[in-house]
């Protein structure tokens, strides 16, 4: 009998292709997911960009990881991986990423022999506009085409996926999950490293720097706040391409000195513990893990009411919902939080109960690995 159970007991060899740049959700579940697999005894290796924050993570830990020395434009990428997977036996290649889904199917099928799972984060023709769109949506299809599986991490992607015309056999659901950080006595603080005092309250988004994040409304909700309320201040975790600009604009609202950008941070479910709440204004969104990690540390949640974070969270119960791009209806929650810090406590916790209970990682590791060993 083809169970569950008998499939997981079946243990192939794998190539989990991430060609992540910046470090988002996609490279969180590419670590959990990397973490897991050397538990349970799996044979398998990580490439990554070289230098990249995934690849700088994964080797910290100790993880197999493979560098590639070819760009994710470079078509002798997938030339290169078809002779990895030919050399190393390879029979599963697990893509994450619009250029990984293109040259990971492209190596599999130059190989002759290696299944795909095409791991889907975001709702890539939705948050991306012009040529990009229709070229991410038609890497998907040939994907969907040449018969790899399919992972959707939130129902907004499985929607995605749907209008887009994969097929629902193909796709599993599979909820991104985390687990709760491990704490020390030694752990940096926001305020710490932001020199900031204890009387303020802090406001803190993870996330990559990109126009899908929805950050720059966040940026002018915050210079609103601060008109009423001075103790406010924003700390920006991540990196990417907007970095500068972003910066550049918190110079000409004058709010540069209440604003600090971390940069990529290992670190940042620790430094989440640190703050008082958070924020994401993404503009598309399947379900993030920083949101997730957010909650492990009984954070209030303000989110855009967009994709996965509407799917899951319900308003005033486990975060304060608003519409996407709406500044004044952000702003009114931040003061909200702000000047209420009962509310942010009960808000937290709730948050926590909720996603301790409904996120499981073992769940997630089950799922992934089902879809690896299927025959």
């Amino acid at each position: 009998m083809d169970t569950t159970e008998t499939r997981l007991n079946v243990k192939k060899s794998i190539l989990v292709l991430n060609l992540a740049k910046y470090f988002g959700g996609a490279s969180v579940r590419t670590v959990q997911m990397a973490r897991m697999l050397q538990a349970d005894g799996y044979s398998f290796c990580v490439v990554v960009l070289d230098q990249s924050p995934l690849h700088l993570q994964l080797e910290s830990e100790g993880l197999p990881v493979r560098v590639t020395k070819y760009g994710r434009g470079d078509i002798r990428m997938a030339f290169w991986l078809k002779n990895l997977v030919n050399e190393e036996n390879y029979q599963v290649i697990d893509t994450h990423n619009p250029q990984s889904h293109l040259w990971g199917l492209l190596a599999s099928k130059l190989s002759g022999n290696c299944h795909v799972v095409t791991t889907v984060h975001g709702c890539y023709g939705e948050a991306e506009v012009g040529w990009r769109s229709k070229l991410y949506n038609a890497v998907l299809q040939w994907n969907d085409n040449k018969q790899a599986n399919f992972i959707a991490v939130s129902g907004s992607v499985l929607r995605y996926l749907g209008e887009i015309g994969i097929k629902d056999a193909t796709i599993t659901y599979s909820e991104n999950a985390v687990l709760p950080p491990q704490y020390t006595d030694n752990d940096p603080t926001v305020r710490e490293l932001a020199d900031w005092g204890n009387e303020t309250v802090i406001i803190a988004i993870a996330a990559r720097l990109e126009t899908v994040k929805g950050i720059k409304y966040l940026i002018e909700a915050f210079a609103a706040v601060q008109k009423t309320n001075p103790q406010a201040r924003l700390c920006i975790m991540g990196d990417g391409r907007l970095k500068d600009s972003l910066k550049q604009m918190t110079l000409d609202l004058d709010i540069e000195s209440d604003v600090f950008f971390t940069g990529f941070r290992k670190d940042v479910p620790i430094l989440l513990s640190s703050v008082d709440i958070f924020c994401l204004a993404s503009l598309s969104e399947g379900l993030p893990f920083a949101v997730l990690e957010a909650a492990m540390a009984k954070l209030p949640l303000v989110l855009s009411e967009v994709g996965g974070l509407a799917e899951f969270f319900t308003h005033e119960q486990t975060a304060l919902l608003f519409p996407v791009k709406d500044v004044e209806q952000l702003t009114s929650h931040f003061n909200d939080l702000i000047n209420d810090k009962n509310k942010r406590e009960m808000l937290g916790t709730q948050t926590h109960a909720w996603v301790s209970e409904r996120f499981s990682a073992q769940k997630m590791f089950n799922q992934t690995v089902s879809l690896y060993n299927r025959e």
